[in-house]
């Protein structure tokens, strides 16, 4: 019976799939615009390579993988409880931003949550090629 994995050695065949988030992009409707981009910036800022997905194809072409494909989808998280279990922005705000200015992101956050107006985004690309 064949293996349907990709292996090393001189005859590689398969596809690889890597699937990555852009952790940069994140998209939320809130009225505090400049305190939200700081959140998100530092947010993105954590991470050891938030760029990675913008360098799939690049990374993929470079292992030797031909017909190289990305493809982008998105996310939509239209509830605070979601959003928070995700990406735990809440307790983030209360790290980086002085107290009160987190109390009126949060506010404002919960309010349009309470209106069923929240919305937040979250780009996220399918890379795939070929192994010969």
């Amino acid at each position: 019976m064949g293996s349907d994995r990709v292996r090393p050695g001189p005859r590689v065949v398969g596809r690889v799939v890597a699937v990555e988030p852009d952790l940069e992009v994140v998209l939320i409707d809130s009225a505090p615009v400049d305190t939200t981009r700081r959140v998100l910036a530092h947010r993105a800022a954590g991470y050891a390579s938030p760029w990675v997905v913008r360098q799939l194809r690049g990374l993929m072409l470079a292992a030797g993988l031909t017909d190289v494909r990305v493809l982008a989808h998105h996310a939509e998280i239209t509830d605070l409880a979601t959003a928070e279990r995700v990406l735990r922005l809440l307790g983030l705000a209360r790290a980086v931003l002085a107290p009160e200015e987190a109390a009126r992101w949060e506010e404002d956050l919960r309010a349009r949550d309470a209106a069923g107006r929240f919305a937040c985004y979250v780009p996220w690309f399918v890379a795939c090629g070929r192994a010969r």
